[in-house]
Parts: C-alpha cells; sequence; structure tokens
C-alpha cells in the first residue's frame, strides 16, 4: 500500500495529467483514499481497474467516487464472469486479449 500511495504522491508532484490503477483492493484504506482525493483535487483524473471479483464489489481505489472504474466485457461484447459488478463507470472488450508477459514472450 505504501508504495501505490507514494506513486500517487509522485504523480501529483510531477503534474502528471492521468493515473491508470490496474489493480485493486478489497478493501478501503484510508491513506490511499487521501491520497487519491489529493490526486483529485490536483485536477489528475484516476482511472482504475474495478476487479476480478466474480460479480462481487468494486474494488478500491474503482469504488472511489472521484475515481473513474473500469470493468472488462468477454468477446460477445457481455460483462465478464469474473468482473465485479457495482459501480462501474465504462467496460472494454479484456477477455482473452493477445498481450505480452513480463518474458517477452505472448
Amino acid at each position: 500500500m505504501e508504495s501505490v500511495v507514494d506513486g500517487i504522491n509522485w504523480s501529483i508532484k510531477n503534474n502528471v495529467d492521468v493515473i491508470n490503477i490496474s489493480f485493486g483492493f478489497s478493501s478501503d484504506r484510508e491513506g490511499l483514499k487521501k491520497a487519491i482525493n489529493k490526486a483529485y483535487d490536483n485536477g489528475i483524473i484516476i482511472i482504475a481497474a474495478s476487479g476480478n471479483t466474480m460479480g462481487l464489489s468494486v474494488d478500491y481505489p474503482a469504488n472511489y467516487e472521484n475515481v473513474l472504474s473500469k470493468s472488462s466485457l468477454n468477446e460477445d461484447l457481455q460483462i465478464d464472469t469474473y468482473a465485479a459488478t457495482g459501480k462501474i463507470d465504462y467496460s472494454e472488450p479484456s477477455v482473452d486479449v493477445y498481450s505480452t508477459d513480463r518474458d517477452g514472450g505472448y
């Protein structure tokens, strides 16, 4: 959590325009909420993954009102079975997307 908050604070200090957080936490964390609010108050757009909660609640920080939450659609443009439900601001195709891995493979 400390690294995430440090990254948000770095982003504020360096005047970034957008923060994308592609992960989340199952519970609200006060330090995270304060950092997100500070970023928002500084005009930064924050986007976060809603989570792979199998239809349960949205992860944090995506669940915060001032964060745009994104969810996952399958190849039929239906909500993925792994996707969270609840506060979803937008969704995009995200299942079986061809991508690289950390070792340079696919």
